[in-house]
């Protein structure tokens, strides 16, 4: 899971959001659950690519997978709704509604 994770957080370092996304798709092909940290790499990866519909779609598939999203997943996902105020204002309040504090 780690080396997934790390080629994923590289992937999004590299703006290379599709490839996050089949990296994702393998590790459930291989029976592995990705995890908050590969979830989280993901959403920022598709945030750099201005991706916003694809973040979110992964920020509330989470919980289905078992991984609890947290400020960084926040964080990504509002970066990934720039220039999309309403969805921002949402996941802000979505951050007091899951007891993080926003930062």
């Amino acid at each position: 899971q780690v080396s997934y994770n790390a080629a994923i957080s590289s992937c999004e370092k590299g703006r290379r959001w599709h490839l996050a996304m089949d990296l994702l798709r393998l590790m459930s092909d291989s029976e592995m659950m990705p995890d908050e940290i590969s979830l989280s790499a993901a959403i920022s990866a598709c945030a750099r690519a201005a991706r916003w519909n694809l973040s979110l779609d992964l920020l509330q598939k989470m919980p289905k997978m078992r991984a609890a999203p947290n400020q960084i997943t926040f964080s990504a996902a509002m970066q990934a709704c720039r220039g999309q105020w309403q969805l921002t204002i949402t996941l802000f309040n979505a951050v007091s509604a899951v007891a993080l504090k926003p930062n």
